[in-house]
């Protein structure tokens, strides 16, 4: 009776809980992927890539938690909370990080959590589990920023303590500890962008081409941040060997657009494309703020015959490219 007592003890003990932490990831990335440099201003972005933060932990067979036991992570970023741009150190773009897809738990720099303590197992949904512990980033809004990549580091610091199997009574046998490290990259491709007011062209009325007078306009363009780019006009929809033309009714309307009060075409290729600093009135280099202008002198050409009275019309597409 007495062997088989202490026998039913001891099986008791070996089916006790135990897990176990270890560092599966060293290099973990969050992305964000490409985004406009104006998408990046006026909204958040959410990594697109949700990593986990370096470690995995046995909470599968955890029944209870004992006094004292703690797994705890640190986080540290290189850059404070921001990432900078590698080719342009004036422009940066704070973020913050979180355990959870609904960004409730944030993870503040510099701070130590213990996943027990603060119930984070629950709110994480990691009780219970084989866990890697999720991560989720989310960007600040209002930056003005030069395209690029941006970049930042977190170093995890991880350190574990707990009870590495429960007996009889809820009795500890034996602890187990360790630590790790986990540095994660994370990082977000800014792209160049524009905005472009061109507004429509018009003419107005004439029974002959010669009382056509010419239009000159603006058109504007707020870039981004330090880009370089040239802008283009198209020959529209109805030009023939290189003359822009409009329509009525199966009748053309020759017509020209000229660079700023030159006789020198606007187009669409080489050298007929305008550089983003040959700009009539706004810096000769974007600020991502201030608009630029282009001025255009659009004009009906006096030399052809005078077609058949009706509307005509044509489209022409603006093309920035970086």
């Amino acid at each position: 009776m007495i062997l088989r007592s202490w026998f039913a003890s001891l099986l008791l003990f070996f089916s006790c809980s135990t897990m176990a932490c270890q560092l599966t990831a060293a290099t973990p990335l969050i992305l964000f992927g490409n985004v406009s440099s104006f998408t990046v201003s006026s909204s958040q972005q959410q990594s697109s890539a949700q990593p986990h933060a370096g470690i995995t932990c046995d909470f599968s067979t955890l029944v209870s938690l004992l006094s004292g036991d703690y797994v705890s992570a640190t986080f540290n970023s290189i850059n404070n909370g921001l990432l900078l741009n590698e080719d342009d150190p004036s422009s940066e773009l704070s973020y913050q990080i979180f355990g959870d897809p609904g960004l409730s738990q944030e993870y503040v720099f510099g701070q130590t959590y213990n996943f027990f303590e603060i119930g984070l197992l629950d709110l994480l949904g990691l009780f219970g589990t084989q866990a890697e512990f999720p991560l989720y980033a989310r960007t600040g809004v209002g930056s003005n920023l030069s395209a690029g990549t941006y970049k930042d580091q977190i170093t995890v610091s991880w350190i574990w303590d707990y009870c590495k199997g429960i007996g009889v009574l809820g009795v500890c046998i034996g602890r187990t500890n360790g630590s790790a490290q986990s540095v994660i990259t994370v990082e977000l491709e800014v792209t160049p962008d524009c905005m472009i007011t061109a507004p429509d062209i018009d003419f107005g009325s004439s029974p002959l081409v010669a009382g056509f007078e010419p239009v000159s306009q603006v058109i504007s363009l707020t870039c981004t941040k330090n880009s370089s780019f040239s802008i283009g006009l198209n020959d529209g929809l109805n030009a023939s060997g290189g003359q822009r033309r409009m329509i009525s009714s199966g009748h053309y309307l020759e017509y020209e657009i000229y660079k700023s009060s030159t006789m020198e075409r606007w187009g669409g290729t080489s050298s007929e494309r305008r550089e983003h600093s040959d700009v009539d009135t706004g810096g000769s280099i974007p600020d991502g703020i201030t608009p630029q202008n282009y001025n255009y002198r659009a004009q009906i050409l006096t030399s052809q015959t005078t077609p058949p009275a009706g509307t005509y019309t044509d489209s022409i597409i603006v093309d920035v490219q970086f």
